[in-house]
């Protein structure tokens, strides 16, 4: 399921057509960088985001409900 949602979030961030910097701001990050890493980090290599962590996502990309993070 964890890579399935990475998945996901890749995808919507294509789709955004966003920048690092827009991304980071959708998140409340200051730094770009810090976002793309925090990310992936809570997915990659065993990851386990916490239900907040996948709540800032769904909300910066303007999902309904986190049904459309991780089952896509």
């Amino acid at each position: 399921v964890i890579a399935r949602t990475a998945e996901r979030i890749e995808q919507l961030f294509r789709q955004s057509g966003w920048n690092l910097q827009q991304f980071a701001e959708a998140l409340g990050e200051s730094n770009p960088r810090n976002a793309r890493t925090n990310v992936r980090r809570h997915f990659e290599k065993g990851g386990n985001p916490t239900l907040k962590t996948l709540i800032r996502i769904a909300n910066a990309f303007g999902c309904k409900s986190l049904n459309e993070i991780i089952m896509g």
